[in-house]
């Protein structure tokens, strides 16, 4: 008995999509204590925020932080870091292992005004998804200003295949800086 080529061809061809699904899921966040969070890198947060949020997959609390030197010479660059890290979670579905979050979009507000040419990057650290926010050629009068980063987030559900987006949030972080003439 033959098997029909394109019979084979098709089923070789949904694998490959599934193993390539997979291998580009994130990997999901570890849950942590709120002592482990505050003991590591997250402990430097000068602003911080938790979330309950609930999708298709399950229940997770999220605990976001800001991360940024509050004094800044007027020239010069900056940088700014948004810390997450997962503190607990409750899997409903037998297909997902983990949760992992993904930047949708974001803006940087100073001073209530979007400030332009922020550039964006992300990576994991210790247990924690980092989002940072670098500023290249700050051009801010000297004084202090308010600094809100608004972050459009979702949660990825990590399964054994593939991963899907869940719900969106928007978190918002905020801060004052205190921006000093440069020497």
């Amino acid at each position: 008995m033959l098997i029909n080529t394109s019979v084979i061809v098709i089923v070789l061809a949904i694998i490959i999509g599934l193993l390539l699904w997979t291998i580009d899921s994130p990997s999901p966040l570890p849950v942590q204590s709120v002592s482990q969070l505050t003991s590591g890198l997250f402990g430097g947060s000068l602003s911080t925020v938790g979330y309950n949020i609930t999708d298709s997959s399950g229940t997770y609390f999220f605990k976001f932080g800001l991360d940024y030197s509050a004094k800044i010479p007027n020239t010069g660059s900056s940088r700014m870091a948004i810390y997450c890290g997962l503190v607990s979670e409750h899997i409903s579905s037998g297909f997902t292992k983990g949760v992992a979050l993904s930047l949708q979009s974001s803006t940087l507000l100073i001073d209530g005004q979007s400030y332009p040419n922020v550039q964006v990057s992300s990576q994991r650290i210790s247990g924690l998804q980092a989002f940072y926010f670098e500023i290249q050629n700050l051009a801010l009068p000297s004084g202090n200003h308010t600094l809100k980063i608004e972050a459009f987030l979702a949660t990825a559900d990590v399964n054994y295949i593939g991963n899907t987006l869940g719900t969106y949030l928007t978190v918002s972080l905020n801060g004052t800086i205190d921006v000093t003439p440069s020497s």
